[in-house]
Formats: C-alpha cells, sequence, structure tokens
C-alpha cells in the first residue's frame, strides 16, 4: 500500500485552524459609485437593493463576485451606476464589492456610512416605541388553586 504523504482528514481540519487571517484595504465609493443594502435575492445573479437616498434599484452580480461572495438581506454592498440610468425611475446598478462585517463598522467610524442605514431604522422616531400599561384592574386569587 502507498504512504499517505498529505494525511487525512483531520489533517485538514488542523491546517485550517492556523492559517493567517490577512485583512483586506477597505474599499470606499468613488464617484458614480453608492453603498447598497440588499433587501432580497430575485434568484441567478440579481438582488433587490435599497441605494442611500432610498430608492429602490436592482443589482446584477458581476462575474468576479458570482458565487464566490454571498450576498443576503441585510448585506452591505458597493455599487456602480450605470450612466444610462440615472433619471430612470427603476434604476439597475452593478455590484461591485460585498462589504464584511468588521469593514461596514469601519466605514461608520470614517464617516462614510450612517448607521441608521446599516440598520435599517431611524432610532429618533418616537411613533415607533411603545410602553406596556397595566389598564385592567383583575387581579388573580392564589388561595383558589
Amino acid at each position: 500500500m502507498p504512504k499517505n504523504l498529505r494525511g487525512g482528514n483531520k489533517s485538514k481540519k488542523k491546517a485550517s485552524k492556523h492559517a493567517k487571517v490577512v485583512q483586506r484595504q477597505l474599499t470606499f465609493k468613488e464617484h458614480d459609485q453608492m453603498y447598497a443594502k440588499v433587501i432580497k435575492r430575485l434568484g441567478g445573479r440579481f438582488l433587490q437593493v435599497i441605494l442611500e437616498d432610498n430608492t429602490e434599484a436592482l443589482a446584477k452580480i458581476r462575474g468576479k463576485l458570482y458565487k464566490r461572495g454571498w450576498m443576503n438581506p441585510g448585506d452591505i454592498i458597493l455599487v456602480g451606476l450605470r450612466p444610462s440610468d440615472i433619471n430612470v425611475k427603476k434604476k439597475k446598478v452593478d455590484v461591485i464589492h460585498l462589504y464584511k462585517k468588521d469593514e461596514i463598522s469601519n466605514l461608520i467610524v470614517y464617516k462614510e456610512l450612517d448607521n441608521k442605514f446599516v440598520l435599517g431604522k431611524d432610532t429618533s422616531n418616537k411613533e415607533d416605541c411603545f410602553t406596556f400599561t397595566n389598564d385592567s384592574q383583575e387581579t388573580f386569587d392564589f388561595n383558589s388553586i
């Protein structure tokens, strides 16, 4: 029988534990680019996103990112605007970059992204809040048990 030089399944798991984490360079938006939040996947290469200016758009995942970075609802992405679709009601954009969680927090620190946009809600609105009040005067008698 030949000698096993590569190792079995357990050696692969041990090797991945000691892999060095390489931090990517942070990508900021440029001219004709915007930050967007994924609303839902439409199938194939298409996503429904909401842009920074609160308009919805149809995003197409370009070939470099297709099946390499999975985009789920709530993820923050960088999209490129198409010059022909600037004044169109339903915009079409191209996905350029998918941000990880630590990169999103760095963008918030650098004031590139608004925290309200990332969370998806306005925390200053008091109408969304509610309080519990005890309007009923019903009492429960523990002795009746």
